[in-house]
């Protein structure tokens, strides 16, 4: 063998060590993307989902219309309900 190939010999033994460090950085990411997904979608609001729910009863067919009313008569009673949760105080729960 001549210096030259000797050379390019380990080259090519480490040609696809990248992709193992690259495969955990990227499978930690999708992890981290998902956890905040998770969060975010755990904490957001009645108020959201009542807002959401009333763009739907406004632009619903007539076929479902009715789904979508219900679905608003819900959000709204889950925003009245989380201001009285909210206004309640441990010493009125008997804690």
């Amino acid at each position: 063998m001549t210096p030259r190939e000797n050379r390019r010999k380990p080259q090519e033994l480490d040609t696809g060590l990248w992709m193992v460090p690259y495969a955990d950085l990227m499978s930690n990411l999708m992890i981290l993307f998902m956890a905040l997904f998770v969060q975010s979608y755990a904490l957001r609001g009645a108020s959201l989902d009542n807002v959401l729910s009333q763009v739907e009863a406004a632009m619903a067919e007539p076929s479902a219309a009715a789904s979508a009313k219900r679905r608003l008569d819900e959000s709204k009673l889950a925003v009245a309900l989380e201001k009285v949760v909210a206004g309640i105080t441990l010493d009125e729960m008997g804690v």
